[in-house]
């Protein structure tokens, strides 16, 4: 059953300090709700999903990827388009544009089969964290599914960042 539920992104983590966050706040599970599974530049190489997966794996933490709570591209094109209207760069984007939430919650919450993924989490950990890779929950993805999932699950949500 799950206790508590958290998110994580990758950007701002040094590789230690990310899995000692996990291991500290006592993480049993990190879903993964990105579409594509890496991360560019070498800081952040921890992050690519075999690199992520062999590490969670050494540490004690299970893994499980969950795309169909990842944005699709047009959507993300549109949330682009928005960060470009604000002049605004994505690493420093502080909330989602209202747009992409509304059809987020509508495209990709609304149509995800979301009792069968809570139900999965649950089988796979008490204190799972849903990862992606934006420093603040709220400029990702991220905080909206794990909102829907804290709805379902009645428990608290904890936001993890550097």
């Amino acid at each position: 059953m799950v206790e508590a539920l958290h998110t994580i992104g990758v950007y701002g983590w040094e590789p230690e300090h990310f899995f000692d966050e996990l291991l500290g706040r006592q993480i049993d599970l990190v879903v993964d709700v990105r579409a594509r599974r890496g991360v560019r530049g070498s800081r952040y190489a921890f992050a690519n999903h075999k690199r992520l997966e062999a590490e969670l794996d050494r540490v004690g933490i299970a893994y499980l990827h969950v795309p169909a709570l990842a944005p699709d591209r047009d959507l993300r094109a549109r949330q682009s388009s928005a960060d470009k209207s604000a002049g605004i760069a994505k690493r420093q984007r502080p909330t989602l544009a209202r747009e992409f939430v509304d059809s987020y919650r509508l495209d990709v919450i609304g149509q995800a089969p979301m009792t069968a993924i809570v139900d999965h989490i649950d089988g796979l950990g008490a204190r799972p964290a849903l990862l992606c890779v934006e420093l603040e929950p709220a400029a990702c993805h991220r905080s909206l599914a794990a909102s829907a999932i804290a709805d379902i699950t009645d428990v608290e949500l904890h936001h993890l960042i550097p």
